[in-house]
């Protein structure tokens, strides 16, 4: 199954890499750029949710 995630402002997690290779998280209403993820293990599972730490998000599950 696949998850986004969406802040408490109702907007989805957003990634994008910076030419120096620098992984920056900004925010869209759009579900297409959203950042997405399968989880496998549920270790890979915690590990992408650490990435949000200190944001408060839901995930949401896509069809």
């Amino acid at each position: 199954m696949k998850y986004a995630y969406k802040n408490k402002d109702g907007l989805y997690f957003q990634e994008h890499y910076l030419i120096s290779g620098e992984r920056v998280w900004t925010f869209t209403d759009d579900l297409r750029k959203a950042y997405k993820e399968e989880f496998n293990t549920p270790q890979y599972g915690r590990y992408v949710e650490s990435k949000f730490d200190g944001i408060e998000y839901e995930r949401v599950e896509l069809y």
